[in-house]
């Protein structure tokens, strides 16, 4: 979602998730600023896009691509301490005494660079998941893979030095994505929210598509303490989503 967009929503309806939204903007636009300042140009950087995939839509926060491949980085302003891992669906953030959870930011990724692959026609092997957190008041309980910031993050895209695509590859990958992604507005950014509340909140059948990783299908289940059965996500335990039948 744009700043602007986002500010005059948190300004006329001072709701939590306005507010929530509004945040979430802000921490994306400093991470464009940084990286629109701090890169060379070889890396050509595209910001909030929205691409239609089977499920509806995603929406990725920052797109650099250079010959040295694809990062994809999913922007986070949160603020407080937060307990997880890779393969946890969700992170635990405290903060003031209180606590909520985090969709893990790895798995949404996971999705955007699924969406790419997709559009893209290329391998997994011709990208890098990144995930930034902007706050300076965030700090992590628990050890986190290489490829989740708190800082660094120019340095930690810079680093890959591998060459994967030509100058006029480069180009293609580009056109294609702006040919591909929705055009960008504040229509889209709300079909996109709808589209996603409608993908958690629908209830789903055995074989459909995971609504978290979107790289496996749910299959039936039954937990082994109560016996009960739930659809989970086929990639136990990379995926933890589950569903109650």
């Amino acid at each position: 979602m744009g700043l602007i967009t986002a500010f005059l929503d948190a300004l006329f309806d001072p709701s939590k998730d306005s507010r929530n939204r509004f945040k979430g903007a802000a921490g994306e636009a400093k991470s464009a600023l940084g990286l629109g300042l701090f890169l060379p140009d070889e890396y050509i950087i595209l910001n909030n896009i929205t691409l239609p995939t089977d499920q509806g839509t995603t929406q990725i926060d920052h797109i650099v691509v250079s010959p040295h491949g694809i990062h994809v980085v999913e922007g986070k302003a949160v603020n407080g301490t937060i307990y997880g891992s890779a393969d946890d669906l969700y992170w635990t953030v405290f903060l003031g005494g209180k606590k909520h959870q985090l969709h893990n930011p790895l798995i949404q990724n996971r999705g955007h660079i699924k969406a790419l692959m997709t559009a893209l026609a290329l391998p997994e092997s011709a990208f890098h998941s990144v995930v930034f957190f902007s706050s300076e008041k965030c700090r992590f309980k628990t050890r986190m893979p290489e490829n989740v910031l708190t800082e660094g993050l120019i340095g930690f895209i810079k680093r890959e030095q591998r060459v994967l695509f030509s100058d006029e590859e480069v180009t293609a990958i580009i056109k294609k994505i702006n040919h591909t992604r929705l055009e960008k507005s504040a229509a889209t950014d709300q079909a996109h929210i709808a589209n996603v509340q409608h993908r958690f909140q629908a209830k789903h059948r055995s074989g459909d598509p995971c609504p978290v990783c979107a790289a496996g299908k749910l299959v039936p289940r039954t937990a082994k303490a109560s016996g009960a059965q739930f659809l989970g996500c086929e990639r136990f335990p990379r995926c933890r989503y589950r569903e109650s039948l």
